[in-house]
């Protein structure tokens, strides 16, 4: 029987099958494969398995030997003469100002042979670019234009999760996402949450989908209404991750109780132990004392209050782990209660701090300080002396004016009153001639 084994090439897009032959190979090996006449490095990615298909293993490439110190070696230099093809690649893209993004170089095991890798929009014609690679390389050149999700695969990245990216890490085939992955996990719909480093849908969408649906199955519907002792009450959400569901109550409180407290009317069995819900299945679900008391018990260790809002519920499970014991109870209680009360303190003093700022801001706004006040009458009087200077001044101007208009006028009179005396020639006064 043919012997297959899956082993990882590196910047392969996904994972392929190879001929063993009559290897012994185990996961994590190293091994020299051949692809297309070409010796490359690869790393097994699980041990080998026997097929009856025969037309599959002819189909196939084969392994050559497991990888010595030699060719780990011949490994190392072929790394280092990427770097060096890549900064030439790169130099010849601009050069001919292609609209291509470099993105890696993958040379062969024996240095005869390089895949360039790049990506671009649109078509590029690069029958120029391969001559002078090959010339100034002096190896066989092949293109491959690669999308943006294998970008990021060759060049890796950290996701939100701060880990290593899914499609680095796992090395698996990159399988399509849709939008409604998210909808069905109840994800907000921003991009900059949803979309990864490629800018596409993040592939563990596809990964957590068959938690979720596999929940939703087994949970009732939002909306469904659900007895309890204390009165019906209205499933409000699902918690997959907790496996619980929040439920709310008439007075507007929510109460959270883990899926298997929930029973069918018809079998009274959990919900956990039963079939999935078909889709035009109707079914009537209630809670027992027992699972009810024991919520409630929680809760109420932390609060006198009967029905508990969302902020008391969630603290209750925080310490879920410590109320098993009785001792434990009081101790949780009265350190909730003392944190409780220095919080309520900080507050109180935050405020005060905070109104003796305002009122200490609104008196320096309000009531000016004293150099200011002598600032503002020095001010005052100056510009007062200006005024009265100016007055004396057009007041001085004025009166020259009036002197020089009554002598101007006092003049002419004169010399009018003098002409009227003046006899005129051939004349004589009447004094003159009556004697």
């Amino acid at each position: 029987m043919p012997k297959i084994i899956s082993a990882n090439v590196r910047y392969s897009s996904s994972l392929a099958l190879f001929d063993a032959k009559d290897l012994e190979i185990n996961y994590g090996d190293a091994l020299v494969v051949e692809i297309k006449g070409v010796q490359h490095l690869a790393h097994a990615s699980s041990n080998v398995k026997n097929i009856t298909n025969l037309q599959i293993a002819n189909e196939l490439n084969s392994v050559i030997r497991k990888a010595n110190q030699k060719d780990i070696s011949k490994d190392d230099i072929a790394r280092q003469k990427e770097k060096i093809g890549f900064d030439i690649y790169k130099k010849a893209c601009e050069n001919l100002e292609l609209d291509m993004k470099p993105i890696a170089v993958k040379y062969s095991l024996n240095c005869d042979y390089a895949i360039f890798y790049f990506t671009a929009a649109n078509r590029v014609d690069f029958r120029q670019l391969i001559k002078d690679l090959s010339s100034q390389l002096h190896l066989k050149v092949e293109m491959m234009q690669i999308g943006l999700r294998d970008e990021s695969k060759i060049l890796g990245g950290y996701g939100h999760c701060g880990q290593e990216l899914c499609c680095c890490r796992m090395r698996s085939e990159i399988s399509p996402v849709s939008i409604k992955m998210a909808k069905e996990q109840n994800l907000s719909l921003n991009p900059s949450i949803i979309s990864g480093a490629c800018s596409r849908l993040i592939c563990c969408l596809k990964y957590e989908l068959d938690i979720y649906t596999d929940f939703k199955k087994i949970a009732p519907k939002i909306g469904s209404i659900i007895d309890t002792p204390d009165g019906k009450l209205k499933l409000v959400e699902l918690d997959t991750i907790a496996e619980a569901v929040k439920l709310q109550t008439e007075n507007g409180g929510y109460l959270k109780f883990p899926l298997s407290y929930i029973f069918d009317k018809n079998t009274k069995r959990s919900i956990t132990d039963e079939e999935p819900v078909k889709e035009n299945e109707k079914r009537e679900y209630y809670i027992n004392d027992e699972n009810f008391d024991k919520v409630k018990n929680k809760l109420t260790t932390l609060s006198p209050v009967s029905v508990i809002g969302e902020k008391s519920f969630n603290r209750s499970f925080e310490y879920e782990e410590k109320l098993n014991t009785d001792a434990n109870r009081d101790q949780i209680a009265d350190s909730l209660n003392k944190q409780e009360k220095t919080k309520k303190q900080e507050t109180k003093t935050n405020d005060n701090i905070s109104k003796n700022k305002r009122q200490s801001i609104k008196k320096d706004t309000q009531r000016p300080s004293v150099k200011s006040k002598n600032n503002k009458t020095e001010s005052k009087k100056s510009k007062i002396k200006l005024r009265s200077q100016d007055r004396k001044v057009r007041r001085s101007v004025s009166i020259g004016e009036n002197k020089q208009a009554s002598d101007s006028n006092n003049s002419k009179l004169s010399a009018g009153n003098k002409q009227q005396t003046r006899p005129r020639p051939g004349q004589h006064s009447s004094s003159f001639n009556n004697n």
